[in-house]
């Protein structure tokens, strides 16, 4: 039985690429720094024993140096939207993907990384997180040899964060806000697409260093989008 390990797997995208997984016998590992709630909903999507969550506090844990030596591949999905006290994107994001791909490369410089990263990422952008985001891809290309870095769109599906989000502000908000003049051109993609396409990367072993950009096959505007959110609440608001 082959390997994986998944950082940040209890999450949206990860529950999805971890049911797919399990369906092809893989052995998962979930490293967890703080608490999860929904470990036993993460265990009953594969046989007994065969998905395993692990709490750890930092990358340096012996528990991290086993679970990487006898992986296969890794895949992070770990990481922070917005700056809090204890919590930043340089250490968040940047420090803990390079610590990984300084772990990995001390074990096994062959194993394969899977990094997950955004549309539109930039060093020039004026986003402070999507600038560390840049500067973690670029650190991952040029000290791997096997890499996937996954760039997907807005991601949809049940519980995504973008409809999520705003689903309650379409339900207890007369006037709904726009971004821009309202016509920026999105292509949402299906949280199980993504989950999908990591599994044929998997499965089809491409070597090398590789960026995928995952979205969907419909164009939508902000402005048609919150139209067809609203349809589908039913509910009628001022755009």
């Amino acid at each position: 039985m082959k390997t994986v390990v998944i950082f940040g797997g209890s999450g949206f995208i990860g529950q999805n690429i971890i049911r797919r997984l399990a369906k092809k016998n893989y052995r998962i590992l979930v490293p967890y720094q703080r608490h999860i709630n929904n470990q036993p909903k993460l265990r009953l999507f594969g046989n007994v024993g065969q998905i395993i969550p692990l709490k750890f506090q930092s990358l340096e844990d012996k528990i991290i140096q086993n679970i990487i030596e006898e992986s296969n591949l890794i895949i992070n999905l770990k990481t922070i939207w917005q700056e809090k006290e204890s919590h930043s994107y340089k250490n968040d994001i940047f420090n803990f993907n390079k610590s990984l791909v300084d772990l990995i490369i001390s074990i096994d410089i062959n194993k394969h990384l899977f990094f997950f990263s955004g549309l539109g990422v930039s060093e020039n952008s004026s986003s402070k997180r999507t600038k560390f985001i840049a500067k973690t891809e670029q650190y991952i290309s040029n000290n791997l040899v096997n890499t996937s870095i996954i760039r997907p769109s807005i991601v949809v599906g049940e519980n995504d964060k973008f409809f999520s989000t705003l689903v309650p502000i379409f339900k207890f908000s007369f006037l709904i806000p726009l971004f821009g003049s309202g016509e920026t051109q999105l292509q949402p993609v299906f949280v199980d697409d993504i989950a999908r396409a990591v599994e044929i990367i998997i499965e089809k072993k491409f070597n090398g260093n590789h960026i995928y950009e995952l979205v969907g096959t419909e164009k939508f505007s902000y402005k048609s989008l919150y139209q067809f959110i609203s349809e589908q609440l039913g509910l009628k608001r001022l755009l």
